[in-house]
């Protein structure tokens, strides 16, 4: 009893590989608004798959993450450093592998007179994917046999907005071409003269 108690609410790894998967999939962002949005989004499409959490949970779940894969680092560097082989049982995983990717090693190998700088990655990001959650929420929500995901109002807004950049790419376009043709309609009729 008490042990389904301490981890009924313990993250699992298909929600660790959809979080790493959601934050490799970005650039960072800037912006309050947008990283609260976007965590919304992470939140959403994490807690459909698992056990449900906040987001300030699924923030300090990603920074123990990388806490970990900090700390394994540290002692694999240090070992090395020292001449040694690692101790046994320190060795990076795949997890640890697509963390490094997403932050980088320079956040992994900052230290400053042997403590850890703090920590400063995700306090913002610049772009996310169009429709990248949606995708993720939409096919959460059909395996589970749910209502499909509505899509966030800056999703829509963005959709608009490209539609209407290509549309106005397109007419710039057509008139370029319509100049041209001008053009050689115009040497064509001078020629003749």
């Amino acid at each position: 009893m008490v042990f389904n108690i301490l981890f009924k609410d313990r993250v699992t790894k298909p929600q660790k590989k959809m979080l790493i998967t959601l934050l490799r999939e970005t650039k960072y962002m800037e912006g309050k608004k947008e990283k609260e949005w976007y965590w919304e989004k992470i939140q959403a499409a994490l807690n459909t798959i698992g056990p449900k959490k906040t987001i300030i949970q699924w923030k300090k779940c990603w920074r123990d993450m990388r806490l970990t894969t900090r700390k394994k680092l540290a002692e694999l560097k240090r070992c090395q450093l020292a001449g040694g082989s690692p101790p046994p049982g320190i060795e990076l995983n795949q997890e640890d592998n697509d963390i490094i990717d997403i932050v980088g090693t320079e956040y992994f190998y900052e230290e400053m007179n042997g403590e850890l700088k703090p920590e400063n990655f995700m306090s913002g990001f610049d772009y996310v994917p169009e429709h990248f959650c949606d995708a993720i929420l939409n096919a959460a929500a059909v395996s589970n046999g749910q209502q499909q995901h509505m899509q966030h109002q800056k999703d829509q807004q963005h959709a608009a907005q490209q539609q209407q950049q290509q549309q106005q790419q397109q007419q710039q376009q057509q008139r370029e071409q319509q100049n041209i043709i001008h053009q050689i309609v115009v040497q064509q009729q001078q020629q003749q003269q």
